[in-house]
């Protein structure tokens, strides 16, 4: 599935693509916006264990006149590591999340399949642009409605309303991102 997403106000488009078969799932993405009132892109590649739980990031980020490269491998005792370097407190966990993109949410929504009024709490492995820094982020999923999620990120105050399709796929990320077209 090709989708493509805006968000206005920042002046920026991620056009995203996912496919699968039985035993991984990818999604592939290239994000074009402005960071720090900057030209950026930023190309990622995630690939999932049937069970919508990450096994490898490749991230590429040009911006500020720099390429580079964020390489994020899980090990099958869910021990990651960034570059080679073990990530201490990302053992056991499951998700990534990219800040730039509205396209790893629905890892955590697949995985839960929430039925309405359920919410469930996740720590993600969070990778903040244009630093590339890494950070655990605590979230919480709750499903508002057929279509409806209320995401909180936890560690940061952060709010937002997503908007899904029957397959997950987010059509509006609060006042962020907006599904511009799907096929």
């Amino acid at each position: 599935m090709a989708l493509l997403w805006a968000f206005p106000d920042q002046d920026s488009l991620e056009y995203f693509n996912l496919t699968q078969d039985e035993n991984t799932i990818h999604l592939d993405g290239t994000v074009i916006l402005c960071m720090d009132q900057r030209p950026a892109r930023v190309n990622y590649r995630i690939e999932c264990a049937p069970g919508w739980t990450t096994r490898h990031a490749l991230i590429t980020q040009d911006y500020d006149g720099q390429t580079r490269t964020l390489d994020i491998r899980v090990d099958q005792a869910r021990r990651w590591f960034a570059d080679e370097q073990p990530i201490a407190f990302a053992t056991g966990l499951t998700d990534i999340d990219l800040s730039v993109t509205p396209s790893t949410n629905l890892l955590p929504i697949r995985r839960f399949k929430l039925n309405i009024a359920e919410a469930q709490e996740v720590t993600a492995v969070w990778v903040r642009f244009p630093s590339l820094t890494i950070e655990p982020l605590h979230q919480r999923y709750t499903r508002v409605d057929e279509q409806i999620y209320q995401y909180e990120g936890l560690s940061t105050g952060f709010r937002a309303l997503l908007e899904v399709d029957d397959f997950a796929y987010v059509i509006r990320y609060g006042d962020f991102w907006q599904r511009v077209s799907a096929g």
